[in-house]
Order: structure tokens, then sequence, then C-alpha cells
């Protein structure tokens, strides 16, 4: 019975992981380019690029999907204690100028993606769309992001994946 219940928890969240990472890319114009992309100092779980051909610009975004809670730390990474992900953009970075040598490659974002199966509290007639908001509200992607506001809302115009907020006057929240 233990066993049964460990696959159905295994397939629940391979389920949800599947259906959020779905719903994070259609909110925005970022698409993968790569999974598990190699370079010289690792493995990437996942890369996304924005191509601005008007501009001669590609974007990166680089994922890491973790298991935990593993949370991203500017504290940490300002005293070299979690150097991960920014050893992964510098990589991804690197491998995209090889394919696009005439354009210029810029970072967009650095992200942990935790895999996990949240609970939230709902009431039991609600309806799908605000489970569905409250889910991915406990999916959000934790990192860094280019401090540009338009090509922030090129990765995700509802800012639902990421951890942005705008003020009314399109300032930045200081939680951003």
């Amino acid at each position: 019975a233990r066993n049964e219940y460990m696959i159905e928890r295994t397939r629940r969240i391979l389920r949800r992981t599947v259906w959020a990472l779905q719903e994070q890319l259609k909110h925005g114009e970022f698409r993968p380019e790569g999974f598990e992309v190699k370079f010289e100092g690792g493995r990437i779980d996942r890369v996304d690029i924005m191509e601005e051909p008007e501009n001669n610009r590609v974007y990166v975004k680089v994922i890491d999907y973790k298991t935990g809670n593993t949370s991203f730390d500017m504290l940490a990474l300002y005293h070299g204690l979690q150097l991960q992900l920014m050893i992964y953009l510098d990589g991804a970075l690197q491998v995209e100028q090889k394919k696009f040598p005439d354009r210029e490659i810029l970072p967009a974002g650095v992200f942990y993606y935790n895999i996990k199966d949240p609970m939230i509290k709902e009431k039991i007639d609600a309806d799908v769309e605000k489970v569905s908001q409250g889910i991915m509200k406990e999916l959000k992607m934790n990192g860094l992001v280019q401090k540009d506001p338009e090509m922030i809302r090129k990765m995700d115009q509802t800012l639902s994946s990421i951890p942005v907020a705008f003020k009314k006057d399109g300032g930045f929240y200081s939680s951003s």
C-alpha cells in the first residue's frame, strides 16, 4: 500500500509539473532551446531563449529543476556560496553565442523551479480557475531577472511564474 501511494504521488507531481511548465510557457515569448544542455562546466536542466531579430538580440533564461525547497539567496551569491545558477548562465550564454555568432546574447534570468505537490487552502466550491491560480502561485520560480520591464513582460505577461511585481507607477516592488 505504501509503494502504491508513493507511485501515485509521483504521478500526481509529474502531471502537475508538466501542467505548470506548460502554463508558464503560454504566458510569454520565450521558448525552450534545450534540455540537459551540456557546456564545459556541467549540464543545465533547461535553457529558454527569446529572439529579437529586429534588435539583433537573443535573450537567454536558465532554469534548474530542484526537488525540495531550494531558493535563490542573493546574500549567498554575493559571498560565493550559491554560484550554480550563475555558472549555468555563463555556460548558456557561451552555447548560444556559438549558435548565433552574429547576434548580441543577453541574460534574461536565472531560476530554480521547485518540483513539488503544493496543497492550497480553498473553499470546497471554489472554481477551477481560482484553484489553478493558487497552485501556480505556489509553483512560482525563484531567482533573478534582468531589470527590464519590457523583457520581463515578454518572459511572462501575467508575472505568475517569476518573482517580479510592478507597482502602479511601473516601478518594481522591493521584493522583486
